[in-house]
């Protein structure tokens, strides 16, 4: 009784403190028009832009995110809880319902959505692992769903990467300083070298610049024009740095590694649970929420695709063999770049 005046007083106090503070901004979520330096690129097709546009939706943060509140009120991971639905034993082909509850460092509810978490759920010892459907109730309270997909011990893991009071920092930086990174690209010929800043935009009368853009796609790309060489010199590309110092001591207190960064959430009650071969009678499986998933260390994917491996170089070079590679991508693509090269003689 005791312990539940207590959590009612803090209870009232939170609201109070949160009556202080109104009325909080609410920041809706980004809407960008136009593709940086559209200016300098080709215009999209209809159809392009219609592709362009469904990307950006299927990547908007849902609902409202509010700023400006006490850190004591923002998400705290090791109050945080998760609980699984249904039994200990389920199986192959049902779904796997979890339901996480976010608390702030008080140990209150949260009232509001938005975190950015991740879920999985895997078997160690079998090397399998899925990825699980994080649906966001914009109250505090989150359903994961998960497909089940091989028999044995599952355990559910959830990690809190950002609180939804980080992801307002981080939807700033995105609006306010879209090109943190810089980039650089050596220029040579024969003894003479030269190093010039690149980005997708530079200003068109501070000095000469050369233009790289994809003639294709029209994705523009321009580095400063060496002074002594020509744009044709151009001999390697990598990043240099990022703007540092871009966020208040205040927005810092929301990226602390081990407190708020990247951290476990807890199981209230059971952790896993045991799969069991299906049902006969049930053979419903419940894929939508998983494109694949890894069984044995091997990717499995759910759309019906043929997947065939390749274990050693032979077979590697078999497969590739009067065939021109394209690799395009980040710096992803350049470790599996890397690893290609290094494992096929």
């Amino acid at each position: 009784e005791l312990n539940s005046q207590l959590m009612s007083t803090l209870y009232k106090t939170q609201s109070n403190i949160h009556s202080d503070f109104k009325p909080h901004k609410i920041l809706w979520p980004l809407v960008v028009k136009n593709t940086h330096c559209a200016q300098i690129g080709q215009k999209p097709t209809a159809e392009e832009a219609k592709e362009e546009q469904n990307l950006r939706n299927s990547i908007a943060w849902p609902g409202l995110l509010v700023q400006g509140l006490p850190v004591e009120f923002s998400s705290d991971p090791a109050k945080s809880y998760f609980v699984i639905q249904g039994p200990a034993e389920q199986h192959i082909g049902g779904q796997l319902v979890v339901h996480v509850h976010m608390q702030n460092f008080l140990g209150l509810p949260k009232k509001h959505g938005g975190d950015f978490l991740i879920a999985r759920l895997h078997s160690p010892e079998l090397g399998a692992g899925v990825a699980g459907k994080v649906y966001d109730h914009q109250d505090g309270n989150y359903t994961v769903l998960f497909p089940l997909l091989w028999a044995g011990v599952v355990w559910v893991e959830i990690t809190m990467v950002h609180p939804s009071e980080a992801v307002v920092v981080l939807k700033r930086l995105q609006k306010e300083h879209p090109n943190r990174g810089f980039f650089k690209s050596l220029f040579r010929s024969g003894e003479v070298s030269e190093t010039r800043f690149c980005k997708m935009c530079l200003p068109l009368n501070h000095q000469p610049l050369c233009n790289y853009t994809d003639p294709e796609t029209g994705e523009p790309w321009f580095c400063f024009k060496p002074k002594m060489l020509g744009c044709d010199t151009r001999v390697t590309h990598y990043k240099a740095d990022i703007k540092q110092k871009l966020i208040t001591e205040y927005e810092a207190q929301f990226f602390q590694s081990g407190l708020n960064l990247k951290c476990p959430i807890d199981a209230s009650g059971m952790g896993n649970v045991t799969v069991l071969p299906a049902e006969e009678q049930n053979q419903v499986k419940n894929y939508q929420t998983a494109s694949g998933y890894y069984y044995n260390d091997s990717w499995m994917p759910l759309n019906a695709m043929d997947m065939q491996q390749f274990r050693d170089p032979a077979a590697i070079t078999n497969c590739l063999k009067g065939k021109i590679v394209y690799m395009l991508g980040d710096s992803t693509v350049r470790q599996w770049f890397q690893y290609l090269t290094a494992f096929v003689p």
